[in-house]
């Protein structure tokens, strides 16, 4: 009979612990890089809320691709739908990565998507409202300033196309300006230069060498055939949005309305000013300017239409939905029948929105947050006009 070894079988113990420990490591280790496999920083869980009943995906898409085209996405045909994995009938992922975005781009949206899926909401809802999403890219100025790459100082566009000879409209008569505008651009007729524009407005008049700037407002061209906008200061510093006392040009959001993606030619008579182009010469130009992005477009494969003009309206629809939402909208974001949210609704005024009135009758964005059943990020007051809380996540 042989003795018992209690060593023996202590160093077996040790090796079977031993051996289980490095189990587990590498089974966690394991799972580990599956996630991060499986982690895409540029996608995000979008909620598709209807605002009205007869909204479809297709009004979506369009909208969508307006949208993401006015962020600087480049939209190689058949990118979008690439682009898109439906989890259900309402809510879908998106990667952005795949939109043909800049890699600077892309770290800007990063952040953004990195603070929408930390919300409540994206918790509760499994995704972000794609309204949220435009309000908090496309129409927060900084956000939109950082995606589409802007100048953070205008003496630095100023000198990229205005270093040379340049040529001057003297504004009289604005509908933008609450006195004189000056409107300065390259005399060079290349497609970059064609496409820049300043405006310049301040205090006094042109005619009489006592005109001030204050701020300066420019448009220039994306690599993607879209227009940019910015608006700065008199120190040449991004502004959110205009001084209003001095311009009615609001934020970035409210050129990308008026302009549709082109150069805008006069609306009102002007006096000419010895010394700077005529009225007609200037028409010409933007005539000029309008032309050549017509020729640039028509070279692009992507899977936005420039041809149909028109079709912007759908980006329009989005963001007015979202932020003027009816009780139809309200429910579906809530999860609960209309007379559920009509009743939560009750002590809120509603309006109409004259253009679309099929949108029926509307809240305010800013107090339906404040009754929603989550929480979640704040969006500006306004699209298109100075708002109190402006977004800056950077």
């Amino acid at each position: 009979m042989f003795p018992f070894r209690m060593f023996d079988w202590m160093q077996l113990a040790r090796i079977c612990i031993y051996l289980s420990i490095v189990w587990v490591v590498f089974t966690e280790v394991r799972c580990v890089k599956g996630k991060a496999a499986d982690y895409n920083p540029w996608s995000i869980s979008l909620r598709w809320i209807p605002a009205y009943q007869d909204e479809s995906w297709d009004n979506v898409r369009t909208g969508l691709l307006w949208s993401f085209s006015f962020l600087g996405a480049t939209l190689p045909a058949g990118s979008f739908d690439a682009s898109v994995t439906w989890k259900n009938d309402r809510l879908f992922t998106c990667d952005f990565s795949k939109l043909g975005f800049k890699k600077e781009a892309l770290l800007s949206l990063q952040v953004i998507f990195d603070r929408l899926k930390a919300s409540e909401e994206y918790s509760a809802k499994g995704g972000i409202d794609l309204g949220r999403l435009l309000m908090l890219t496309i129409y927060s100025s900084n956000h939109y300033y950082r995606i589409t790459g802007m100048h953070a100082s205008y003496n630095t566009l100023n000198e990229l196309h205005l270093s040379d000879s340049i040529l001057q409209l003297a504004l009289t008569h604005s509908a933008v300006a609450s006195e004189n505008r000056l409107i300065n651009m390259p005399a060079a007729t290349n497609s970059a230069s064609l496409a820049f524009y300043s405006a310049s407005e301040g205090t006094g008049s042109i005619a009489d060498s006592s005109f001030a700037t204050q701020i300066h407002e420019t448009m220039e061209l994306m690599p993607n055939g879209q227009l940019r906008f910015a608006i700065y200061d008199l120190q040449g510093i991004l502004m959110p949005s205009a001084n209003a006392v001095i311009s009615a040009a609001g934020k970035p959001g409210k050129c990308m309305w008026c302009h549709e993606s082109k150069a805008l030619t006069l609306f009102q008579e002007q006096d000419d000013v010895p010394g700077y182009l005529t009225a007609q010469e200037f028409v010409e130009r933007v005539a000029l300017t309008n032309e050549e992005l017509t020729e640039i477009r028509n070279a692009l494969s992507t899977d936005l239409v420039f041809a149909n003009q028109s079709d912007h309206t759908q980006s329009e629809l989005l963001y007015i939905s979202f932020m003027e939402p009816s009780a139809y909208r309200i429910a579906n974001e809530w999860g609960r029948t209309i007379d559920e949210a009509t009743i939560v609704l009750a002590d809120l005024p509603t309006h109409e929105y004259p253009e679309f009135p099929f949108l029926g009758l509307l809240y305010q964005r800013e107090t339906v947050d404040l009754l929603a059943p989550y929480k979640t990020e704040r969006v500006p007051e306004s699209v298109r006009e100075y708002s109190f809380y402006e977004p800056d996540f950077f």
